[in-house]
């Protein structure tokens, strides 16, 4: 079979799950805020890096 996993495979690979479309917009928006809410990219960055580590102690 390979690394493709087969027929099975080939048929979901297009599909995406409602999970992932939901993290996508969720996602898409914190970039977005944080490129309107600072004057730099470097800042939006550090701003979602911060973000992203606070996420992850709750």
């Amino acid at each position: 079979m390979g690394r493709g996993g087969g027929i099975f495979s080939a048929q979901l690979r297009g599909a995406r799950a409602p999970w992932q479309c939901l993290l996508h917009a969720d996602t898409h928006k914190q970039i977005a805020r944080a490129l309107t809410t600072t004057h730099t990219l470097n800042a939006a960055c550090a701003l979602l890096a911060r973000q992203a580590s606070a996420g992850k102690r709750r």
